[in-house]
């Protein structure tokens, strides 16, 4: 059976653990907003030189079709790509309501750090659920985004 001391020790060593992962977690998803926020700056530049030379509408019936389509997956993915830098709810650990609980009934150090690991292990739980979901999503919109530039170059410079 662990002693106190030991107990404190594990508990201590635990929550720097978790809180380097909750770090990596918001770093890695500071990281995916970078990227939308790139490929958003991207796709703008793309549409403008597949457009520069005005509209170029083909004069196939299939053409038209993969016109339209194109045209459609790429607005698709720039509002999929807006969606995905817009803000969301954030799990903080050890938020300042609940620490002036805790002053009310101050625990002992044990149960402090304990408070603070379930803390940290809830927190990261809910970023890494919200991560995930945000970069499937992403993954799919950049598949998205390139069958319509594909689509579009084609037909631009296939009716030159």
């Amino acid at each position: 059976m662990p002693t106190r001391i030991e107990e404190i020790e594990v508990l201590k060593q635990t929550i720097l653990e978790l809180r380097r992962r909750y770090d990596h977690i918001n770093n890695a998803y500071d990281q995916l907003r970078f990227k939308v926020l790139g490929l958003l700056g991207g796709e703008v530049a793309g549409v403008t030189f597949i457009f520069s030379s005005g509209g170029f509408m083909p004069d196939q019936n299939y053409g038209k079709v993969f016109y339209v389509m194109g045209i459609v997956l790429i607005v698709a993915a720039f509002s999929l790509l807006m969606s995905l830098i817009s803000s969301v709810e954030w799990s903080l650990p050890l938020e300042v309501k609940k620490l002036k609980e805790h002053k009310k009934n101050p625990p002992d150090e044990l149960g402090f750090l304990e408070y603070i690991r379930d803390e940290y292990l809830t927190c990261v739980r809910k970023t890494i659920d919200q991560y995930e979901i945000r970069m499937k999503r992403f993954d799919r919109t950049v598949y998205i985004l390139v069958a319509g530039v594909i689509m579009l170059l084609v037909i631009k410079l296939g009716s030159r």
